[in-house]
């Protein structure tokens, strides 16, 4: 929703200079932190979501954490 917003508020505001300018600086740090946080929080999230499809199966958390915390180690 904030990404239609963002464009938004770049189409009407293209003729105005200094607020385009600014725009279009505040959406490439946008992109580039969207780009960085996919990068760096996707695999934490998919361990994490592995983790909690594995739980079904009867077997304590914690014990799942230590598996994935050791695995990370090799």
């Amino acid at each position: 929703m904030q990404e239609i917003t963002f464009l938004l508020a770049l189409i009407f505001c293209w003729k105005i200079d200094p607020v385009r300018n600014w725009l279009l600086l505040l959406l490439a740090l946008h992109i580039g932190v969207s780009v960085w946080t996919l990068v760096y929080f996707a695999p934490n999230i998919i361990d994490f979501q592995k983790i909690a499809e594995s739980c079904t199966s009867g077997t304590p958390f914690p014990v799942y954490v230590v598996r994935l915390e050791s695995a990370k180690e090799r």
